[in-house]
């Protein structure tokens, strides 16, 4: 796969729209085409790898979540680079709203299931999530207030972690009432 130009990845994906193309061919595409070339990009995506990741959230969204966005938010610790964040930012905006709080969910189990400590541009995509004003069922909400206290001294002076924090409160505010302290 990593022999095949963005064209013709291009040309895969658009073929994976068609209506017999099963949710479990297109997560193995995505795992095995996609993801590496996610996971390689230093630099902005093409154009026209971006068409291919684009086209592949409108037909197969929950197995690009699942076999792409999640497991790169986790790769290298949380690290990413410009050209991945960037890539998956622009994902995040284009995310079907019913899937926005499973990625949310999905992030705050962590890697391989163990919450750890969040990098700068995992903070900043968390913000790009959340500014969508995804629907959060308690559960979620509360794991994410837990994992936000536990980053806090790490990112205490992280201007994007205050952005979270804002974002949060300002779209999920009356949510958070019953975790304010008595």
């Amino acid at each position: 796969m990593a022999a095949l130009s963005d064209e013709a990845v291009l040309c895969v994906c658009q073929a994976s729209a068609q209506p017999d193309v099963s949710s479990r061919a297109a997560a193995a595409f995505i795992a095995l085409g996609l993801r590496p070339r996610l996971q390689q990009l230093e630099e902005a995506a093409s154009r026209t790898l971006f068409t291919s990741l684009l086209t592949m959230m409108q037909h197969h969204a929950r197995p690009l979540l699942e076999e792409l966005i999640v497991p790169i938010l986790w790769s290298a610790g949380g690290t990413l680079s410009t050209g991945q964040a960037e890539a998956l930012s622009r994902l995040i905006k284009e995310m079907p709203e019913a899937l926005l709080s499973n990625a949310l969910s999905q992030f705050l189990r962590g890697e391989d299931g163990q919450p750890t400590q969040w990098s700068e541009p995992q903070v900043a995509l968390l913000q790009t999530a959340l500014s969508r004003k995804p629907a959060l069922d308690a559960q979620c909400l509360g794991e994410l207030l837990v994992q936000a206290d536990a980053n806090c001294d790490a990112l205490r002076k992280s201007l994007k972690f205050s952005n979270l924090l804002n974002t949060l409160v300002r779209s999920h505010g009356v949510q958070l009432r019953p975790h304010l302290p008595a």
